[in-house]
């Protein structure tokens, strides 16, 4: 099974949700799967970096934590559907793959 092949249903015009939402969600999973691809093609050469960006915990003065890091890229959808944050883009994650 091909799993970037699979990606590109997401910018299949004919599916039920095609547009910038599905593109800028199958950007994100193309450079995070593209670093799983990698790292078990050739474990001795992974990128570490991209590894120990996976979820960071970034205080805040209320006392709370935000969560940042690459696997919030698997959160750009409240339960309800609706895309979290503002207008969905690829460019917004993409110090995570740096």
């Amino acid at each position: 099974m091909n799993i970037i092949a699979h990606l590109d249903s997401l910018l299949d015009p004919t599916k039920l949700n095609p547009g910038v939402e599905s593109h800028a969600f199958a950007g994100l999973l193309e450079h995070i799967i593209g670093e799983f691809i990698k790292a078990l093609d050739r474990p001795a050469n992974i990128f570490v970096l991209f590894w120990n960006r996976i979820c960071i915990a970034e205080p805040l003065e209320s006392g709370s934590d935000i969560l940042t890091g690459w696997i919030t890229a698997f959160c750009v959808r409240y339960t309800d559907g609706r895309w979290q944050g503002s207008s969905p883009s690829i460019t917004a994650y993409s110090d995570a793959f740096d």
